[in-house]
């Protein structure tokens, strides 16, 4: 049975300041919520929009470390002049991922 997407370990992450792992997000969402690749990353920009913080960034890179692809940089890009720190991680972010994929 299909749910939706449960966003509350990034939401008590930002309430909390707190750092989570976030390695295995898409994964557990996927298989919980039965919604594929390019939904959940639509959703973590939507989810992203309506937190804009960097703290927010921070939790979207770590999860795009392992599941984002180059297009997905681009999307991303328009947050970056919000923070000081996003270039930083976003450099390394854009690393990561054009290592890791062609697309």
């Amino acid at each position: 049975m299909y749910t939706t997407i449960d966003f509350s370990i990034l939401n008590k992450a930002i309430e909390e300041n707190t750092i989570i792992s976030t390695r295995f997000w898409i994964e557990d969402q996927t298989r919980h919520s039965g919604k594929t690749l390019p939904e959940l990353i639509d959703s973590l920009f939507d989810w992203l929009n309506k937190h804009q913080t960097q703290k927010a960034f921070e939790i979207i890179a770590g999860i795009f470390q392992e599941s984002a692809k180059r297009t997905d940089l681009e999307r991303l890009q328009g947050f970056i002049k919000h923070w000081p720190h996003a270039q930083e991680l976003m450099a390394d972010l854009t690393l990561s991922i054009k290592k890791r994929t062609l697309d």
